[in-house]
């Protein structure tokens, strides 16, 4: 009786360690998601502002092709005379 008393003992100890071994494992699963969202998110923010830079680019581009193409436009519409 006394050895049955003591193996139950052992068998609800081990299931209070699986138990909170479980807790834990949940916690890390919704530290996980947590993590996965918030990346998802700067994931989607660095695209966003990738994309802007990029807009950016373009229209710099576009403003120096206009300037250099300016002065040639104004000698052309403007003849100097001597």
């Amino acid at each position: 009786m006394n050895r049955e008393r003591q193996q139950l003992k052992q068998t609800q100890d081990q299931l209070a360690t699986a138990n909170q071994q479980l807790a834990e494992v949940a916690r890390d699963q919704e530290e996980l998601a947590q993590l996965k969202k918030q990346t998802k998110e700067a994931t989607a923010e660095l695209h966003r502002e990738q994309q802007s830079i990029e807009l950016e680019k373009v229209s710099g581009q576009q403003q120096l092709t206009d300037a250099r193409a300016f002065p040639s436009g104004c000698k052309s519409n403007h003849p100097q005379t001597i």
